[in-house]
């Protein structure tokens, strides 16, 4: 595969690059069900379009103002 092409599925390694996370890091959020994800097997793969709407929608989270009854004021 060229290193151009824009495949459908992420790896572990992949993930954690992006997210600059460990590659343990990555496995704990899919396992607890915090980042998108299916299990092929005993691998786990990170669907590129799930990855990408989950991040801009963190993101969106991420730039809210906080609650009146935040400690982050």
């Amino acid at each position: 595969m060229s290193p151009t092409a824009r495949r459908e599925v992420l790896t572990v390694k992949e993930v954690a690059e992006l997210l600059d996370l460990s590659r343990n890091g990555v496995y704990l959020g899919a396992k607890r069900g915090e980042i998108p994800n299916v299990t092929v097997g005993r691998r786990v793969l990170f669907p590129r379009r799930a990855i990408e709407q989950w991040l801009a929608v963190r993101g969106t989270e991420s730039k809210r103002v906080p609650d009146v009854g935040s400690p982050l004021r």
